[in-house]
């Protein structure tokens, strides 16, 4: 009788052991088929016990971790082919058009005007070479989360009055005489001022050089929070590009032939929504603006 037991729970076992090599063979098969094929088929198990159940689900979580690390992967390498594509057409062109401009002053025979206006040329080329650098410099810190911002309480009206005055000559030139329509009085936000007049600048510097004619300056406070507007007039912008405004390198077609990354309005997005607050774009027949919403301080 003892023996006769002692047979059947050998033989129990036996079963059990082989059914689990089985498994464990499956579960061996799945994986490497998974590994070498791009499929989004999750382990199975034939044995349902709560160790198995467990031991796939952890499993199943642990392969979708990997195919998210892989997919975040090949999208920063996507992105890093980008970003040398961008900024190698971007550098290239102002710099050929600097090295042409040189190579006609070594050459020799141009009068002092002629010399003078050609190395004012060669000095904006070089001028917009580094703007771009900067942005790309700025916006690489921003992505890697290194740049750290100093929070404090300051006056959105003064910075607002402050950066509208650094483009006097730029308007100037460009004979836009900008339609400003800010609060009397302090606007206080809670944020950090060199990011507020880099938001600022950017979007003024992209307003003055794809707008046409005017540009319009809204500060206003609301309930508990503060609305800053830039808008300016185009015909550069359609109703496709709103959507992608903000994305890094994005430009439109004809906004191209003005030498710019396209950094300069995610840099903007970054900073104000790193500092709590809303950024939109929207395009209202010829009228493309830029609104900003953040909590008062």
């Amino acid at each position: 009788m003892v023996v006769g037991i002692l047979i059947l729970i050998i033989v129990i076992l036996s079963f059990r052991l082989y059914l689990y090599r089985r498994q464990l063979s499956s579960i061996r098969k799945q994986v490497e088929f998974i590994r070498e094929n791009e499929t989004n088929m999750e382990l199975s198990i034939t044995i349902h016990q709560k160790e198995w159940n467990s031991l796939i689900v952890s499993l199943n979580k642990l392969l979708k971790d990997i195919k998210r690390c892989k997919y975040v992967t090949l999208n920063q390498e996507n992105l890093f082919k980008q970003t040398i594509t961008s900024v190698s057409h971007d550098l290239r062109t102002p710099l050929t058009s600097a090295s042409g401009y040189i190579q006609m002053l070594y050459k020799g025979g141009l009068d002092e005007e002629k010399q003078k206006e050609y190395i004012q040329i060669i000095q904006n080329r070089i001028n917009s070479v580094t703007v771009m650098l900067n942005q790309l410099f700025e916006y690489t810190r921003l992505e890697s989360n290194v740049y750290e911002l100093d929070y404090e309480r300051i006056d959105l009206n003064g910075i607002v009055c402050d950066t509208i005055s650094m483009f006097y000559d730029e308007l100037v030139q460009s004979k836009i005489e900008p339609d400003i329509q800010i609060e009397e009085g302090p606007v206080w936000v809670f944020g950090d001022s060199l990011a507020w007049i880099r938001i600022i600048e950017n979007i003024i510097s992209n307003a003055i050089k794809y707008g046409e004619n005017w540009i319009g300056i809204l500060l206003q406070k609301e309930d508990n929070g503060i609305y800053l507007r830039i808008s300016n007039r185009t015909s550069t912008i359609e109703q496709k590009d709103v959507e992608y405004i903000f994305e890094r390198f994005y430009t439109t077609d004809l906004s191209k032939t003005k030498k710019s990354t396209g950094l300069g309005l995610a840099i903007a997005k970054e900073f104000a929504i790193r500092m709590g607050g809303t950024i939109e774009a929207e395009l209202n027949d010829d009228i493309f603006a830029i609104s900003i919403r953040m909590k008062s301080a």
